[in-house]
């Protein structure tokens, strides 16, 4: 935004925006999807103190807001630019987040051989033994260590859409140009 407007600080309203707009719609996901856990007390919907959060209904409420936003109070900058600059911003954002499930002990998957994982750090290795869900694995097993995963996938996308895929477009226009 600096290079095409002069201005780096396009995104601060709209970040103060779509950052709480996020975190409701995060809450209001996981209390539909979770519903049984609510019938007999109402008021437990608004207590986020024990988690309670679906990262997927935040990210599309907070790009929602982000967007809406965008679109209505900055119409003089595009939002095909906004886009390019946010994306990878988000996917840095949900890499971050995915170690709050580290230390939550929670998003794993299926129980596999220990030595098919370690290649992991091992904080990693030895925080898959638990799962808050499911309890301890069994003997010689870990839980698959899929916020680890999810992790280091927004790291190579972040990475990919950053540098490999601008570079080579930058160079594929100048071909055609």
């Amino acid at each position: 935004m600096k290079l095409e407007y002069g201005d780096s600080n396009i995104f601060e309203s709209t970040f103060l925006i779509a950052f709480p707009a996020g975190i409701i719609a995060a809450r209001i996901g996981y209390v539909v999807g979770n519903w049984h856990e609510f019938a007999g007390d109402f008021a437990q919907v608004f207590n986020i103190r024990n988690g309670g959060l679906t990262i997927v209904a935040g990210a599309v409420g907070g790009i929602a807001a982000g967007v809406l936003w965008f679109v209505l109070m900055k119409k003089k900058y595009s939002i095909w630019i906004a886009i390019d600059v946010a994306v990878p911003m988000i996917l840095i954002a949900q890499a971050i987040g995915r170690w709050g499930n580290f230390f939550n002990t929670e998003v794993h998957g299926l129980q596999s051989a220990e030595e098919n994982w370690l290649w992991l750090p091992r904080i990693v290795f030895n925080n898959a033994h638990y799962s808050r869900e499911l309890g301890e694995s069994a003997p010689g097993m870990i839980y698959v260590p899929l916020f680890y995963i999810e992790c280091l996938t927004n790291l190579f996308g972040f990475g990919l859409l950053s540098h490999v895929l601008v570079k080579n477009l930058e160079r594929l226009l100048n071909l055609v140009t």
